[in-house]
């Protein structure tokens, strides 16, 4: 049980982390993109 919701914990804090670095990739990708235009 405990080691259960510890890799839960560990699962949740990991797909945020993703999803933040995947958010910034997508900011600086546009930033980018507007830079060139």
């Amino acid at each position: 049980m405990f080691k259960k919701s510890t890799w839960q914990r560990i699962a949740a804090v990991f797909a945020g982390l993703v999803a933040i670095v995947s958010f910034a990739d997508a900011v600086l990708t546009l930033c980018q993109n507007a830079a060139l235009l």
